[in-house]
């Protein structure tokens, strides 16, 4: 029997916490001074958005995050503190190069929408994913969800090109994270 939390406001932490531990390690490779841009595509209760944002202030960095409202899911996510702390666009979620161009965020973060879609919209999201983030990509899912595991999720990461996502679960959780650079600190 599944024993994991069931509602957004019991799984969304530890959701939340395995984006920011590893885009937090990511913005602390890059140099001081640099603005850094994240994309979150709105999917979760925006607390990966602000503890980055808390930790990018206590290290004198400066954040800009991006938060994608699905603009039909009829429901405002967001606390009114979340709302003054980053930008907020209610958008068609696949609409986002079209919307701000490729390359156009140093990171991008996806949190429980794949497992939502089904084959060719999976694809395609995260084909716009891999195209709207300039240096990384977060993905984060409930193992299992959607018909989601370990192999189903490297199948989708490999038909789209995305080689440099590599998937991580830790142990005892059910979540699952596919998570990479684009290109190491340093390279070309």
């Amino acid at each position: 029997m599944d024993s994991a939390p069931q509602t957004a406001e019991q799984w969304g932490p530890e959701a939340a916490r395995l984006v920011v531990r590893q885009i937090d390690r990511w913005v602390r490779r890059m140099p001081q001074g640099t603005t850094i841009t994240l994309l979150d595509t709105g999917i979760g209760s925006g607390e990966a958005c602000m503890r980055l944002l808390r930790s990018a202030r206590q290290r004198g960095r400066a954040l800009r995050v991006v938060s994608i409202i699905d603009e039909h899911a009829g429901v405002e996510p967001y606390s009114s503190e979340q709302l003054e702390a980053f930008e907020t666009v209610r958008m068609d979620p696949f609409a986002i190069v079209e919307t701000f161009g490729a390359g156009s965020f140093d990171f991008v973060c996806s949190q429980l929408r794949v497992a939502d879609l089904r084959d060719v919209p999976r694809l395609t999201w995260l084909r716009l994913l891999d195209r709207v983030a300039e240096r990384g990509v977060v993905w984060v899912e409930r193992f299992g969800a959607g018909g989601l595991d370990r192999h189903a999720m490297q199948e989708l990461v490999d038909r789209v090109g995305m080689d440099y996502l590599r998937y991580r679960r830790p142990i005892g959780s059910v979540w699952q994270v596919m998570r990479g650079l684009k290109h190491r600190p340093g390279s070309a």
